[in-house]
């Protein structure tokens, strides 16, 4: 148990206890307007210009905090105001039945206001923070329900959020030698793969350690000295880097991502003609995906293919 588990607990006992003294069906209320509330904050900054902090570090690093926070508040005083002008005044105190039904929605809203502030911090803070968010017990009994949610919702809202940056764009990587291997993405990714093959008629990609390998290392370098690219500052290309890993082929190629969230990666991956291509090519028979976790900095992903 560290802080964040404290944290849990003390959110926890706290809502509980307010859903106890408002009673169910006030509790009831304020938690459909926290959802919405965080739905606008999720969804919305997307459309903000963040092109006018570029070139500006600090800014840039808090303006997707204060651009959610700030609709979250919003939208939550908005649906407060609206609740006060068409609801009517009752001073007869809470029935003892409602205040207890009143803890089990406040567990529930909790449970939210846990799992979307950290889920905020470790997409936002630095990596010390987020390394321990991800350690607590609360997180990693949490998070495959965040990441089903969130593998759930984004292919049906891609349309709306931000895209990963791929290596058609020009991306700002801020090099950190905070980060860390994320196998368990890496395997989410190759299940995404595949899907998105079988859902054409395509043979599944072979996971390939040698390749993974490979993949890890790039995604690694360019974190570590803060590019974005198929070619190292060095003058290396992908095909380079697997002469040396000592690896054979006839046919081979390479997808870069860099976002926020596996779900965004794929996603831009798959809108991009090229990288689409590469997924579902036929000829491609494994593949080595090498996901680095840089916290606040986002993921690092490549992806190497070969026949």
């Amino acid at each position: 148990m560290n802080y964040v588990d404290v944290y849990t607990i003390f959110v926890l006992l706290l809502t509980a206890l307010i859903g106890f003294q408002i009673g169910a069906t006030k509790i009831l209320s304020e938690i459909s307007k926290w959802i919405l509330a965080a739905a606008a904050a999720v969804l919305l900054p997307v459309y903000l210009n963040s092109n006018n902090v570029s070139g500006q570090p600090l800014l840039q690093d808090f303006y997707l905090p204060l651009c959610m926070f700030t609709l979250f508040l919003l939208t939550y005083l908005l649906l407060s105001f609206l609740q006060q002008t068409t609801t009517t005044n009752r001073t007869k105190s809470t029935h003892i039945l409602n205040k207890i039904a009143g803890i089990i929605p406040g567990l529930f809203l909790g449970i939210i206001i846990t799992a979307v502030s950290t889920r905020i911090a470790i997409l936002t803070a630095d990596s010390n923070i987020s390394n321990e968010i991800k350690n607590s017990f609360a997180y990693s009994t949490s998070a495959p329900y965040i990441n089903l949610t969130e593998n759930y919702l984004s292919p049906r809202i891609a349309n709306v959020t931000a895209s990963a940056t791929t290596s058609n764009s020009n991306a700002e990587v801020y090099a950190t030698s905070y980060f860390k291997h994320r196998p368990d993405l890496e395997y989410q990714m190759l299940q995404l793969l595949n899907k998105e093959r079988k859902q054409r008629g395509l043979k599944p990609l072979t996971a390939d350690e040698p390749l993974r390998k490979v993949a890890r290392a790039h995604s690694e370098d360019m974190l570590r000295r803060g590019y974005f690219s198929h070619i190292t500052p060095d003058g290396k290309d992908p095909f380079d880097r697997m002469k040396k890993a000592g690896i054979h082929y006839n046919l081979a190629g390479e997808n870069l991502a860099y976002a926020a969230t596996l779900s965004k990666a794929h996603n831009g991956l798959m809108h991009s003609r090229l990288h689409r291509e590469a997924i579902l090519n036929a000829k491609f028979k494994r593949v080595g995906i090498g996901i680095v976790d840089g916290g606040k900095n986002g993921l690092m992903i490549s992806q190497e293919f070969r026949d």
